[in-house]
């Protein structure tokens, strides 16, 4: 070959489908999810009325919020695969970066509230009290990093499509 010259494979290629792998697994954790997220939908509309934080203590209840929030996410990132049946998208992306967001935010808060009960890895403990809750901070920079590892894997597979 020329310098200038290149090879063109016009060959087939078939597609990959990821989801043979996954669909059982996949379909299971959306059923599971699905179902938590109104169950605790349902809960926390129960909780308020009840004054339930009087009894369990505002950080618990606040954490079962929050929890109950990144099912809600989670379930929503997994029909959008299994609707796009792509392993990438923009909602998965934004749904994980949200969930970072919320427990770094949650790291701050839950010490500050009355009941908080130390989990053991502080960030910035003093007398007075905690700057931050050290796995909920940890889990939620750790989620923001991967959300934007997947969004480069999402402009990825988006060129991809396009050359294809």
């Amino acid at each position: 070959m020329k310098e200038n010259d290149f090879e063109l494979d016009i060959s087939i290629y078939n597609k990959h489908d990821f989801l043979k792998k996954i669909g059982i697994l996949l379909k299971t954790a959306i059923f599971l999810t699905g179902v938590s997220s109104i169950i605790s939908i349902g809960g926390i509309i129960v909780a308020v009325q009840q004054s339930v934080w009087n009894k369990i203590g505002v950080a618990t209840f606040v954490w079962k919020i929050i929890l109950s929030v990144i099912g809600i996410l989670i379930f929503g990132s997994l029909i959008k695969i299994l609707a796009d049946k792509k392993p990438f998208s923009k909602t998965l992306t934004w749904s994980i970066r949200i969930i970072g967001i919320l427990l770094v935010i949650t790291s701050f808060l839950l010490p500050r509230l009355n009941d908080y009960q130390p989990s053991g890895f502080e960030i910035f403990a003093f007398k007075k009290g905690v700057l931050f809750d050290g796995y909920t901070f940890l889990s939620g920079i750790i989620l923001i990093i991967l959300g934007n590892v997947i969004m480069a894997g999402f402009e990825m597979q988006k060129e991809m499509d396009d050359i294809l």
